[in-house]
């Protein structure tokens, strides 16, 4: 019986040993490339007015609005950064008397830049408003992304004209740190 089982197991570590194998290979390129997306929550029109004041007597004042949210994405090269830029079009003007301040928000996670403090007066020259951004992203859920705080600010209540209203155009860019 012992010869019988010892027969059994060197017939089946000689099947192993002539067992016919092949292999096939190939390589596979893996590139990590640069990436700069950018979008705002909603492209929706934000409307800003002066409204009169609470008190007689007392300044009008201008709107605010916060409902906009920048998000991005941003793959970068060590030691590079990017930076965002804002800026209306050359022949964009506030109405006489104001001016369209931004400030942005909540840039989270620390590695999509730091705003400018106190933001900026938006103008036909680019402006910018977050740098330091190197790689990282700011989410795309509801909620995610940097906040966009809009101030319509009166600068000469005397040169205010009713019914002087403009449209402009605000822009964004995402672009490699100078």
């Amino acid at each position: 019986m012992k010869k019988l089982g010892l027969l059994c197991v060197l017939l089946l570590l000689s099947v192993g040993l002539f067992a016919l194998t092949a292999t096939a290979n190939h390589q596979v390129q893996l590139n990590v490339n640069e990436v700069a997306v950018l979008a705002l929550n909603s492209t929706a029109t934000i409307t800003l007015e002066i409204t009169p004041p609470v008190v007689a007597g007392d300044e009008p004042q201008g709107d605010t609005d916060a409902t906009k949210l920048l998000r991005y994405t941003s793959l970068v090269p060590d030691s590079t950064t990017r930076r965002m830029t804002v800026a209306w079009g050359a022949l964009d003007v506030a109405p006489n008397g104001t001016e369209l301040a931004v400030e942005i928000t909540n840039v989270l996670p620390t590695n999509c830049g730091t705003a400018v403090a106190g933001g900026v007066v938006i103008s036909d020259t680019a402006q910018d408003i977050i740098t330091g951004i190197g790689s990282g992203r700011t989410g795309s859920n509801a909620g995610d992304g940097a906040v966009v705080s809009y101030a319509f600010n009166i600068t000469d209540l005397n040169a205010l004209d009713v019914g002087d209203n403009h449209l402009v155009t605000v822009t964004y860019t995402l672009t490699d740190a100078s």
